[in-house]
C-alpha cells in the first residue's frame, strides 16, 4: 500500500516574489481586500520599537571590521582609496537603509514611527561612538562618524517634520 501524500499549498511553496505578485493581483481586483491590506500595512509600518532599531543599527555598524576595510581601501583599478574614506563609505552605506526608511514612513505621515526610528538610530550612534577606540572595528577609522551622522539623522528627521528638541536626544 502506498501512503497517501497531501499536495502542499501553492502559497506554501511560492517564493516571496510570487507571493507578492499574488497579493498585488488580489488587491487590484478586490477593493475590500485592498482596504484591509492597506490598514494592515500601515499598522505594521507604524510599529517601530526604538530599542530594536538601536540594536539592529548597532549590530550593522559593529559588524564592519578591518577585513571590510581591507577589501575596500588601497589600490584599485581607478587609483587609491584612503582607508578613512573607505571606512566612511562603508559606515554610511550601513546607515543609509535606515535613513531611507525614515523617508518612506514619513511619506505616509507616520511621524510617530519616524520619531521612534530616528531615536533608535541616534541611540545606535551613541552606542557605536563608545567603540571608536576599538581597533578591531571599522568605526575606529572614522572617529567623527557617529557625531556627524547624528547631525544628518536629526536633519533628515527635521526635513520629515519631526523635531527632537523635546526628547533630550537632539544633537
Amino acid at each position: 500500500m502506498s501512503a497517501s501524500r497531501e499536495t502542499p499549498s501553492a502559497l506554501a511553496v511560492s517564493s516571496e516574489a510570487e507571493k507578492a505578485d499574488v497579493l498585488d493581483e488580489l488587491v487590484a481586483i478586490d477593493h475590500e481586500l485592498q482596504d484591509r491590506a492597506e490598514r494592515v500595512a500601515r499598522s505594521r509600518l507604524s510599529d517601530v520599537e526604538t530599542d530594536g532599531v538601536a540594536s539592529a543599527v548597532t549590530a550593522a555598524l559593529r559588524a564592519l571590521d578591518q577585513e571590510d576595510l581591507a577589501a575596500n581601501a588601497g589600490r584599485t583599478r581607478y587609483g587609491y582609496v584612503e582607508p578613512t574614506e573607505a571606512a566612511w563609505s562603508l559606515l554610511e552605506a550601513a546607515v543609509e537603509p535606515w535613513l531611507e526608511d525614515i523617508a518612506r514612513r514619513a511619506s505616509l505621515g507616520l511621524l510617530d514611527a519616524v520619531r521612534r526610528l530616528g531615536l533608535g538610530i541616534l541611540e545606535a550612534l551613541d552606542r557605536i561612538d563608545q567603540h571608536t577606540r576599538n581597533d578591531g572595528l571599522l568605526v575606529s577609522w572614522a572617529p567623527d562618524f557617529a557625531a556627524e551622522t547624528a547631525d544628518r539623522v536629526t536633519q533628515v528627521l527635521a526635513d520629515a517634520g519631526v523635531d527632537l528638541t523635546d526628547t533630550g536626544l537632539a544633537r
